[in-house]
């Protein structure tokens, strides 16, 4: 992929963002001042802890996904400025990672109007969007680190389209469980706890790769990579999950600190070569 049609590409996702977040935000208002907001009943295994920061609180939730949907339209356009000249195939893979976490507006919109009560199709569709984004993020970081070698960097457009198809295949093919909805807006999905374990385990072997080859290249700056998608893809676990003021302040500190130190380091790396 040339540098011209990435960073068209990383201006059309970050229009969309803002237009996305735009609407979203009409509705969410049109839902306040006509008080149709209805909270999810909480899970019996959410905290009940007397200390303000670790018990449950749906307006953190609410602003939990609030902010990781802002995160994408603020990082596109860090992005665009700091490597607009800049040739990164890992940029490319991060803007899929960032469309994932767009994906999490669905989310913001569950508790609006009753929505999780109405089993409608827009409910079902917008939850499945949800879980798109969560399949495509990590597969997203996965083949940002595997996909960054020399001859693998022609096919970038193949493996972009791999990646969006096996998110959107599964994504289709899981079922949901509509009677319920969790604290954190979310639909459960069958084999959760199956499909839990297996983006744990893209994720460290996302790690252990970005390790290996840092220490292989013995390289400052790889290393700093492996440390910032650490703290990153600790965030982003954390504020998909955030359902109090702890955890909402320790999401956003960690994918902050780790995106900086992620996309700083690349652009060190790249301007070495």
């Amino acid at each position: 992929m040339v540098l011209k049609t990435r960073n068209r590409l990383t201006l059309a996702v970050l229009f969309f963002s803002l237009f996305s977040i735009m609407a979203a935000s009409i509705i969410f208002i049109q839902a306040v001042t006509s008080n149709q907001i209805l909270p999810p009943p909480l899970a019996a295994n959410i905290s009940h802890s007397s200390i303000f920061f670790l018990k449950y609180s749906f307006p953190a939730t609410l602003l939990a996904i609030a902010l990781l949907i802002l995160y994408v339209p603020v990082t596109l356009f860090l992005i665009y400025v700091n490597f607009e000249k800049t040739q990164a195939s890992e940029i490319v893979f991060f803007i899929l990672f960032l469309i994932g976490c767009l994906t999490e507006l669905s989310r913001l919109l569950n508790p609006l109007f009753g929505l999780w009560r109405s089993f409608s199709t827009f409910f079902i569709i917008s939850n499945r969007f949800v879980l798109f984004g969560r399949i495509l993020a990590p597969l997203s970081l996965l083949f940002s680190t595997l996909m960054n070698e020399a001859e693998q960097r022609q096919d970038i457009e193949r493996n972009l389209t791999v990646v969006i198809a096996v998110a959107a295949v599964f994504a289709i093919i899981i079922p949901l469980d509509t009677a319920h909805i969790t604290p954190t807006c979310t639909i459960p999905w069958a084999y959760g706890h199956l499909f839990t374990g297996i983006f744990a385990l893209i994720s460290i072997t996302t790690a252990v790769t970005l390790f290996l080859k840092a220490k292989n290249q013995d390289s400052k700056e790889m290393l700093e990579i492996f440390t910032g998608f650490i703290l990153l893809c600790s965030g982003y676990n954390i504020l998909t999950a955030a359902y109090n003021w702890g955890a909402l302040t320790a999401g956003v500190l960690l994918l902050a600190t780790g995106t900086f130190r992620y996309l700083k380091s690349l652009h060190i790396l790249y301007l070495w070569q």
